[in-house]
């Protein structure tokens, strides 16, 4: 029986519930070099609580440069405590393309006071492979922003001009105080969003992720606020 063979096996093995013999067939293929074999075997050693049979597979599958291998050693020895361990077998994990590596690094540099290369392994969680270049992340947030509120602002400024001669009875002020005043109140709910949709873009790069996505939201919500202003808002009925 050929490694791979011994490896499909195992996986029909486990699957029906047949743990030892999985195992059994999972270190043969070890053995003869099957990575995923390695890992598997592992697995089922950690199920069983041989920690220290499971971190020796996993050892050997990350010597063959497998990420999995070097992504279950990263959790082994955060799960103990050594986070100066863990973050290197997640570099190595995340470096070979492992997403799950990138984001458990992040979450461990996190917890280390470390937020800014945090963020920078949380881009490239998302992103996949490190080879990507982010440099121009930033920009997402306030482009779509923008693009939105375009998208709304002229709906809220159609609703004022349809409010605004909707009846010939209120032609002015004096006329409809209130419906006129809440009219200025979208035209000014217009201008901030369009004002702040456009002066994102300046602290947009030097703030944190997630003020630079709160910022972002600001301009299509005030955008919403006054269509939904202006809608409610029919001179004269």
């Amino acid at each position: 029986m050929t490694p791979d063979e011994m490896l499909r096996l195992g996986i029909e093995r486990e699957q029906q519930g047949d743990l030892a013999e999985a195992e059994r067939l999972y270190a043969a293929a070890g053995e003869a070099g099957i990575a995923d074999a390695m890992n598997r075997c592992g697995d089922l050693m950690a199920k069983r609580g041989d920690d220290e049979g499971a971190e020796q597979w996993y050892r050997r599958a990350a010597a063959t440069g497998d990420a999995f291998g070097a992504y279950n050693l990263g959790f082994m020895a955060r799960q103990r405590g050594d986070d100066a361990e863990a973050e290197g077998w997640y570099r190595k994990a995340a470096a070979a393309g492992d997403k799950d590596a990138a984001l458990e690094l992040a979450v461990t540099l996190a917890a280390q006071g470390r937020p800014d290369e945090a963020e920078g392994r949380d881009h490239a969680a998302a992103r996949g492979p490190a080879d990507v270049d982010r440099r121009f992340f930033w920009l997402i947030p306030p482009a779509v922003s923008l693009s939105i509120t375009l998208f709304l602002l002229p709906i809220a400024i159609a609703l004022v001009f349809l409010s605004d001669f909707s009846n010939e009875s209120c032609g002015s002020v004096a006329d409809c105080p209130k419906d006129f005043a809440s009219l200025d109140h979208t035209g000014w709910l217009i201008d901030a969003s369009g004002i702040v949709a456009i002066v994102q873009w300046l602290p947009a790069y030097f703030l944190p992720r997630v003020l630079r996505l709160a910022l972002a939201a600001v301009p299509p919500l005030l955008a919403v606020a006054a269509i939904v202003n202006a809608w409610n808002t029919p001179i004269g009925q």
